[in-house]
């Protein structure tokens, strides 16, 4: 669940948000966020949109949480 990370890390003060709240990436038929985590290294959270385009993925996906 995108939002509960989200909240989640809002808490964390060692992990650094790189833009304030959840964005809609419409080319990627996604909502994401980004930050960075204590080393500094970019660490980027997606929810998928269930559309044509991203069928493929996200039963590839279905398959690996199995």
């Amino acid at each position: 669940d995108l939002d509960a990370w989200y909240t989640h890390l809002q808490k964390h003060p060692s992990f650094t948000l790189r833009e304030e709240g959840i964005v809609e990436e419409a080319r990627a038929g996604a909502m994401v966020f980004v930050g960075a985590d204590p080393d500094n290294y970019l660490v980027e959270f997606d929810q998928f949109f269930e559309s044509e385009d991203n069928e493929t993925l996200l039963e590839c996906l279905s398959e690996g949480s199995r």
